[in-house]
């Protein structure tokens, strides 16, 4: 199994990391100050630019808790059902952010990338628009993403790095100059089966 990730920000992304980066927040505000605002350089798309399994979602150009749930529940029934292999890890108990894992040989892609799984195909028909615009919009995960990203950073790219031997500064800070460049090797080594599962609990 692969670890999943908070995946739209950095190259991890709900992925939980498993999560493909596609967008990065450069400003995210918090969620105490009142002046959350969605990411710096995200754009909710219109319905009409997001796959039909997914357009009533963005009908309101909001996509809530509610919305986002109901896109992994069906991004789930769509790989149980073609015979694939998704498992739910947790649910953050204050943002309502799903961490979930695919099998090692099914990676999830960036929007409107086929990936000739059974995996990423459901995922870009159910949900990767959603979970995108969900996580960069929704000003409770805004609030507490850096905390949240550092956690997922250390308990999977920092491990699958100490693996590879790449050294990760001991004041690594969430999207600093060393941000992008540790997860995007870090996301190279696991899906070059450098970082074996098995480094992470998997099978």
């Amino acid at each position: 199994m692969s670890p999943g990730f908070t995946r739209a920000l950095g190259r991890f992304g709900g992925r939980m990391l498993v999560a493909v980066a596609v967008v990065v927040c450069g400003a995210c505000g918090s969620s105490e100050s009142g002046s959350v605002r969605p990411s710096d350089g995200y754009s909710l798309p219109a319905a009409a630019d997001v796959p039909a399994e997914q357009q009533e979602f963005f009908e309101d150009q909001v996509i809530t808790l509610a919305e986002y749930q109901s896109g992994f529940a069906k991004f789930e029934g769509c790989v149980r059902g073609a015979g694939g292999r998704l498992d739910e890890t947790g649910r953050d108990e204050v943002t309502g952010v799903v961490s979930y894992q695919t099998s090692s040989d099914a990676p999830l892609l960036p929007p409107g990338q086929s990936g000739g799984s059974v995996e990423n195909d459901c995922y870009q028909r159910f949900f990767v628009q959603t979970e995108i615009a969900f996580q960069l919009t929704d000003p409770v995960v805004l609030g507490g993403y850096p905390i949240a990203q550092m956690k997922i950073f250390d308990e999977t790219a920092r491990v699958c790095l100490d693996h590879i031997g790449v050294p990760v500064p001991s004041d690594l800070e969430f999207m600093d100059e060393n941000w992008n460049p540790l997860n995007d090797e870090a996301y190279e080594a696991m899906g070059d089966g450098r970082c074996p599962p098995s480094l992470f609990g998997g099978g």
